[in-house]
């Protein structure tokens, strides 16, 4: 009664990895309002695009972009995804959309909200960290695990960072998080009297 499958012709390689990705960019090649004015720095992408995206996320936009991100992840091959997710206006219960698009679709991952405060400060950061949290000590499916995350270092605080690592330890879980994307983390760090980002971390 076993399944066949005739390779014959055809080439088998282990499943990829993907390290870092975002999984709520999913719907974002369908076409997505060009930001005006055009950006004309990294931070300035962040803000008019992907900034713009993640906030208008809800609960169906988020499991749609997922479903369709994770099927085309496995059609090129993809097994494994380490995902960064943010969705300011819908935190709590977010991770666990993603992970059930995941665990439907026959995925590997390891989810992490990345905590943030530059949408609502000090508060907006707890609730990420809450939900790495919930879902780190609550999930129980078989292919998804969670992490701890901050989104790139120059949108928190010191304590923001701090309560990170204290989450990490506690759960024995890794850290996820941005580093120098652009020298815009690299000037913020300095302005904040560190070296750099890898150093404030």
């Amino acid at each position: 009664d076993a399944f066949y499958l005739d390779c014959r012709d055809a080439w088998i390689g282990p499943g990829r990895v993907n390290a870092h990705t975002h999984l709520y960019s999913g719907l974002a090649p369908l076409g997505m309002p060009a930001p005006e004015p055009p950006p004309e720095n990294f931070v300035q992408i962040l803000e008019r695009v992907w900034w713009r995206l993640d906030r208008a996320l809800d609960e169906r936009s988020l499991r749609a972009a997922a479903r369709l991100y994770v099927a085309e992840s496995l059609l090129a091959g993809t097994t494994c995804l380490v995902d960064h997710h943010e969705s300011p206006n819908f935190i709590e219960g977010s991770l666990d959309v993603l992970a059930d698009a995941c665990e439907e679709l026959g995925v590997r991952a390891l989810l992490c909200y990345g905590a943030t405060e530059r949408n609502g400060g000090r508060d907006e950061a707890r609730r990420g960290l809450a939900e790495c949290r919930r879902f780190a000590t609550s999930s129980r499916r078989g292919l998804v695990r969670g992490a701890v995350a901050l989104h790139a270092s120059f949108t928190v605080s010191d304590d923001t960072m701090r309560e990170a690592g204290d989450l990490c330890r506690e759960l024995g879980a890794p850290l996820h998080v941005h580093v120098a994307e652009d020298m815009a983390d690299v000037w913020d760090a300095r302005r904040r009297e560190y070296d750099g980002p890898l150093e404030r971390l």
